[in-house]
């Protein structure tokens, strides 16, 4: 089995056929002839029946492939023994009785085992369809026959089948090229020739034959012939292929299991046939079988007939190549030298292909191929050595045994390893170029000798011997070559193709240098660390390893790039002058800023790829972004890129570290923040995302859109960050604002900005604000601590802000107590503000105040920051004021002056008991009055001032008992300063009775009134103002006891008076964010007096006079002020009036004058004073009898 056709030598050698020796000589001067190549080629020609014929032999053949041009239609197989080509149609080898030649092809694919048979025996039946084309004359596969026909066919999707038919004129052999080429993966592939061989050449023979396996030195399983009973002519199968195979005759059968068996049942009317093994055939591979039809008038003739027509002459024994001696490939075709080096040297002087065996005894032998090519497609053998000299090509095809060859110059190409020679016998190489054509592994030592040596393949090669040698290894041509043995040789070149290594001892000594040549690959195949300097002249090479990582820890020289492909890892980890580093495939790191290479130089990332620094260094070259998901990795380290930054896609930011942009950089798409920081200290043109693990910052200009779900921090210590487009922060995105000082800036003493430049450019605000005082990093003092009231403008948005910060995240130090940072938006604008963390806990010295702050508290928390954004801005003490002015106290004041005014009516109309003289009066008093009342821990001061006026009638219905009832007016304005002012108008109706028996007295009133309240107070800008009504009740009674004491009587006095003030619900107009809301006021007040009252009666001239003087001690026995419940925005608290004191000292002093006979006129000033009060109030009294 081989991969080209042998020649007739290679069937019968003078070895074995001793009688036929002149003959086989003869033939193979003109078989060697035959050889030549041909300059011109006719076209060939298609046809479904063809016949080949020369002097001996008319051969038909068909469309199926086998021979006969079909069934009994002649000629199917004509032999002519004389030569003379006249062929008696009587005498068809083939066409007798029932025409059997074939082939069967048997073998098992995934879908089951096969068989598929083409006979002339049944040509319609045939599995095997193909088309047969004439090459008769003309150049087919590098040869030419004079005879000749090549059918192909295919079985389905199985195989392909060619048979290549041919011989010359004067041929006695029909030489048969079997290629079977397998389109699925086969196993146990088998093949079978056959025939029935009718050999009648004479009267007398017949179908039935002697049969015959093997002749003399032939072996059985080679040979197999028909004998004809009389003429003794013969037709046989011949094959010394080298794939396994038998011969059998066993019976009259196409079935191929008997050919396979060897089964041999003798003489008879028989089919004989050869059957070949084949074994495996992986699909797209092909196996070649050469074999052959032999004719002959008899065995001895068939055997030593040739495909040139035999017969022969003599000549003087041939000589071998020998020492001394030079010899050429036209020596060899003429016969007088033998195919045996035995120390000569054979020259070449023009291209030749040689199909001889060759032997090379101990004496060796040398090739000189002198700038020609010359191809030996047979087996050289021997116990000696080749060497290869002079340019041009030698080309070794056998599988051959000799010791070893060494090529010093030219070229030498081999197939395969066995070309060689023996296993175990080495080469070596002297300055020549060892060409492979066909994917080859060399197993045995190497030796470089001196100077370059050059492998050239365009395909796959493999070193696994040793190579040693103080030469370099130079590697050719657009293949593989993989070096996988311990190697000791002076450095590799790689000028074009690939080298592959799995191990570092591959590559020779280790200071040996390997060159990589452009357009060249470097292939590992396992985790290695390379020292060897490398070298890049010029030009782009490239690193290719998938799977595995590689590290070049040696100098890195040259002025061309490299190109890192495969998804491994590549570390540089040795200094480098390459001036640009393209990453293809996987992922390369970089141990320092030398190992990338020149200064100037760039680095270039493919779709998909990784840049990965592993220390803080800076990136001078260039950096483009070729590909996406394009990864630089800063690992934990601070990274610099000065470089300029181009690229259309993402340039993708992973690693916990930084990387800073000083460069002016620009990306189609933009930057997108993984994780770590990428500061942008550049003018950057493009959109950046940033991922939830990532951040963005620097001082620099952003030409393009920034999505945030990670950290958007401005500056690199305090600092100002500008985007020319707008900004939006996601739900788990970040601000982070450092603040060190009170004004804008860079550096210490500032806080961070972010500006947004361009009428489009908007900032959402989402997720959360980080204000950050302690621990800045870079440039700041960490030691400024804002104070409530402090405001920061931390976002400017040309276009507007829109959305809200879903948190504020508070820093742990560097703030005040009870402190902490508020968003306020503005429409342009976010504010960072201190604001309280608690507005109910600010110092304000009134519990309205703080009541309020509590209310605020409980909508800020709500998220309701309407009326907690207009604190902001305000110190402590200022938001203490608006707290307190907040509170509407005012309303709890005005109805305090409601109860008093109450009061006083009362006292009028209770005093009647002991003041009244006629049976019946009517009566009218006039009051006037006011009360300040001061500020304390609750509520501030205020300020009540009355007017009323009472109207009543009273009789003596006995003795001793007195009735009446009266009507009053009163109007109170409250004057509360800055907490606002209010008014109330009361409109009362009041029954009273007296009782008096001498010394004693008693009397009562019951009261009942509607009052209407006026309040307004300003708030923020606006004018708060309500107008609820209400009712008043009241139940006062009083007694006492007379004691003259002369000239004056003295009354002790004891009264108890019970009021109930209602005022309905009330929401203040002018602002719902600062209006508050009012339930409904039950005001309870329970009080006691004691006191004593003196009066003496002066007469005079006319007039009657009786002035008085009194004192009272007042107790308020449930409670001293006014409680409101109310609430801002629907939060609610408790509001309540200044407490003037539970005890009160109350004088007063007044005269009464009679006027005529009826009438009497009364004049009183009253004065009350408590702890937080001073009241005083006019009286003016007339009462007439009726």
């Amino acid at each position: 089995m081989s991969k080209a056709s042998p020649s007739a030598d290679e069937f019968f050698s003078p070895e074995t056929a001793p009688v036929a020796a002149l003959a086989a000589r003869r033939w193979l001067v003109r078989a060697l002839a035959s050889t030549a190549i041909v300059a011109a080629v006719a076209p060939a020609a298609h046809a479904q029946s063809l016949v080949l014929q020369g002097d001996y032999l008319k051969i038909g053949l068909n469309d199926k492939g086998t021979l006969g041009t079909g069934g009994t239609v002649q000629p199917g197989i004509l032999y002519d023994g004389a030569g003379t080509g006249t062929f008696n149609p009587a005498y068809d080898y083939l066409t007798p009785g029932s025409p059997m030649e074939g082939f069967v092809l048997q073998g098992t694919t995934s879908g089951g085992a096969f068989t598929a048979t083409n006979s002339n025996a049944s040509l319609g039946s045939a599995q095997i369809s193909g088309t047969l084309t004439d090459y008769s004359g003309v150049a087919h596969g590098g040869s030419t026959f004079d005879q000749r026909a090549v059918w192909t066919g295919t079985y389905g999707s199985t195989l392909g089948v060619s048979h290549d038919y041919r011989f010359n004129e004067n041929g006695q052999q029909l030489q048969i090229v079997t290629t079977i080429t397998a389109m699925t993966d086969i196993t146990g592939l088998k093949f079978v020739r056959f025939t029935d061989p009718d050999a009648v050449a004479a009267p007398g023979d017949s179908s039935a034959t002697n049969n015959f396996q093997g002749n003399g030195s032939v072996p059985t399983t080679d040979l197999i012939y028909a004998e004809a009973t009389v003429s003794k002519y013969v037709i046989g199968l011949y094959s010394n292929d080298s794939a396994p195979h038998v011969t059998g005759a066993p019976g009259f059968t196409a079935a191929p299991a008997g050919y396979l068996a060897g089964t041999f049942l003798g003489n008879g009317d028989y089919t004989i046939g050869m059957g070949f093994t084949l074994g495996d055939l992986v699909n797209g591979d092909s196996v070649t079988l050469t074999y052959a039809y032999i004719f002959g008038t008899d065995i001895a003739a068939a055997i030593s007939a040739n495909d040139g027509g035999g017969g022969g002459g003599g000549g003087a024994p041939p000589r071998n190549i020998e020492a001394g001696g030079q010899f050429s490939a036209a020596d060899l075709a003429g016969g007088s030298v033998n195919p045996v080096f035995d120390g000569g040297a054979l020259k070449v002087v023009d291209d030749s292909s040689v199909n001889l065996d060759f032997r090379v005894t101990e004496k060796g032998g040398s090739i000189d191929t002198g700038g020609h090519d010359l191809v030996l497609s047979g087996v050289i053998s021997g116990e000696g050595r080749l060497i290869k000299t002079g340019e041009g090509v030698l080309e070794l095809k056998g599988a051959n045994t000799f010791l070893g060859v060494t090529v010093n110059q030219g070229v030498l190409a081999i197939g395969a390893d066995t070309a060689l020679g023996a296993e175990g016998a080495d080469l070596e190489v002297n300055g020549g170029t060892i060409r492979t054509t066909g994917d080859t592994s060399i197993l045995r030592r190497i030796t470089l000798a001196t100077g370059p040596s050059t492998f050239d393949t365009d395909h796959v090669l493999t070193l696994g011997g040793p190579i040693t040698g103080g030469g370099q290894l130079v590697k050719t041509g657009s293949g593989v070559l993989t070096l996988s043995g311990e190697n000791s040789f002076g450095g590799v070149s790689i000028q074009s193709g690939a080298l592959a290594i799995s191990d570092t001892k591959a590559l020779g000594g280790l200071t040996s240098v390997i060159q990589l040549g452009e357009n060249t690959r470097f292939i590992a195949t396992n985790d290695l660390t390379v020292s060897n300097p490398l070298e890049i002249a010029a030009g782009l090479a490239t690193i290719d390893f998938s799977g595995a990582n590689l590290t070049l820890s040696g100098p890195m020289t040259g002025g061309g790039g490299l190109i890192k492909t495969g998804a491994g890892a590549l570390t540089l980890d040795g200094p480098s002058t390459l001036t640009s580093i393209n990453i293809a495939g996987g992922s390369v790191i970089a141990t320092s800023q030398a190992a990338l290479g020149a200064s100037n130089g760039a680095i270039v990332l493919g779709g998909g790829t990784t840049l990965t620094l592993q220390n803080d260094l800076a990136i001078t070259q260039s950096l483009a972004i070729r590909g996406p998901n394009a990864i630089i990795d800063t690992g934990a380290g601070n990274v610099a890129l000065t470089g300029v930054l181009s690229g259309d896609n993402c340039l993708i930011k992973a690693g916990s570290g930084s990387l800073n942009l000083l460069a002016p950089g620009a990306n189609a798409i933009g930057a997108c923040v993984q994780e770590g920081t990428l500061k942008f200290n550049n003018v950057f043109t493009g959109n950046v995302t940033v991922d939830a693990l990532g951040a963005a910052g620097g001082s620099g200009l952003i030409k393009g859109n920034v999505n945030v779900a990670g950290v958007l921090s401005p500056g690199n210590s305090p600092g100002r960050l500008v985007v020319d487009g707008s900004v939006a922060l996601q739900r788990d995105g970040t601000l982070l604002i450092d603040i060190d000082g009170p004004t804008a800036g860079i550096g210490a003493g500032h806080f961070d900005t972010l500006v947004l430049t361009g009428t489009g450019s908007v900032f959402t605000a989402a997720g959360a604000i980080s204000p950050i005082t302690r621990g800045i990093t870079g440039d700041a003092t960490n030691t400024y601590t804002p104070r409530i009231g402090d405001a920061f403008q931390v976002v400017t948005a040309e276009g507007g802000v829109t959305g809200r910060f879903d948190r504020v995240t508070q820093p742990t130090q560097g703030l005040s107590a009870n402190s902490r940072f508020e968003v306020v938006y503005r429409p342009n604008a976010v504010i960072l503000a201190v604001t309280p963390d608690r507005y109910a806990a600010i110092p304000t010295g009134a519990e309205n105040a703080e009541a309020a702050g509590g209310a605020v508290d409980v909508l800020r928390d709500a998220g309701s920051t309407g009326f907690s954004d207009t604190l902001i801005g305000l110190n402590e003490v200022q938001i203490a004021g608006v707290l307190h002015l907040a509170a509407g106290e005012v309303h709890a004041d005005t109805v305090e002056a409601v109860l008093r005014g109450a009061r006083a009516a009362r006292r009028l109309a209770i005093a009647r008991t002991a003041s009244a003289t006629a049976d019946r009066e009517v009566w009218a008093s006039f009051v006037g009055g006011t009360r300040e009342v001061g500020a304390d821990d609750i509520a501030g001061r205020y300020r009540d001032d009355r007017l009323g006026v009472v109207i009543g009638a009273d009789r003596r219905i006995s003795d001793t008992v007195r009735l009446g009832g009266a009507v009053s007016y009163g109007e109170s304005e409250v004057k509360a300063g800055q907490f606002g002012a209010g008014r109330a108008f009361s409109y009362q109706a009041m029954a009273y009775a007296g009782w008096t028996s001498g010394p004693l007295y008693a009397s009562g009133v019951v009261q009942a009134g509607k009052d209407v309240y006026k309040t307004t107070r300003q708030l923020g800008g606006a004018t708060l103002y309500a107008k609820p009504e209400g009712a008043s009740y009241a139940v006062d009674v009083e007694a006492g006891r007379t004691f003259v004491l002369a000239p004056a009587t003295v009354t002790v006095i004891a009264g108890l008076s019970k009021d109930r003030i209602d005022r309905d619900s009330v929401t203040e107009a002018g602002s719902a964010a600062v209006g508050l809301s009012f339930d409904d006021v039950k005001r309870d007040a329970f009080q006691a007096r004691l006191g004593v009252r003196a009066e003496r009666q002066v007469v005079l001239r006319d007039a009657t006079l009786k002035p008085y003087v009194s004192a009272f001690a007042l107790q308020e026995l449930d409670g001293a002020r006014t409680r409101i419940d109310t609430a801002l925005q629907g939060s609610g608290f408790d509001v309540a009036s200044s407490s003037p004191g539970r005890t009160s000292l109350e004088l007063s002093a007044g005269f009464e004058a009679r006027v005529g006979a009826r009438g009497v006129v009364r004049m009183g000033y009253r004065y009350e004073g408590a702890r937080e009060a001073q009241a005083h109030a006019f009286s003016l009294t007339g009462a007439v009898a009726f």
